[in-house]
């Protein structure tokens, strides 16, 4: 499972709908070009900043692509980590559960790389580290969404100029 959060162009006013129901093809190019410039630095900065996420892949994966909305036949665009399956878990945290193979490795590389731990020292912190996501789950480290409301104007205002330009 990924994790991103979809936008639709429900938010702009009716001269920008009215360009955006005009050229369509292009919208979806502005909506890439400005999610891009805009929104796709802000959340790695978001990611970079969090210093208790092991980032790699998570940073490296992060991207938009944009569609036409199936129902109502609008562009819409899809921001975040696409592709990188705890994605969800870092946004929105977890309930108790019992981690997978590919986590517990995921979570000893954390802790080498992270922490610069031997690897029979890395181990022993994964096995804490996993012994509170059984008993605890994870904690919520959200991203997106935060990174969404502190730039959206700015998205916005560099869509808005893209497109009248």
């Amino acid at each position: 499972m990924q994790y991103q959060v979809s936008f639709d162009t429900s938010d702009v006013n009716e001269k920008i709908k009215d360009l955006i129901a005009k050229y369509p093809v292009r919208t979806l190019k502005v909506l890439h070009t400005s999610a891009t410039a805009v929104l796709i630095p802000a959340i790695k900065q978001q990611v970079k900043e969090n210093k208790s996420v092991f980032r790699g892949e998570l940073h490296q994966r992060m991207a938009s692509r944009t569609s036409v909305h199936t129902k109502r036949r609008e562009p819409k665009i899809e921001v975040g980590a696409l592709g990188v399956p705890y994605g969800t878990i870092i946004e929105k945290g977890s309930e108790p559960r019992l981690p997978t193979k590919r986590e517990k490795e995921k979570i000893v590389e954390w802790c080498r790389k992270k922490l610069g731990l031997t690897k029979p020292k890395a181990r022993r912190l994964a096995g804490a580290i996993m012994y509170v996501i059984i008993h605890d789950g994870n904690k919520a480290h959200p991203y997106l969404l935060n990174t969404w409301r502190a730039t959206k104007d700015q998205f916005w205002k560099d869509f808005t100029d893209r497109m009248r330009a």
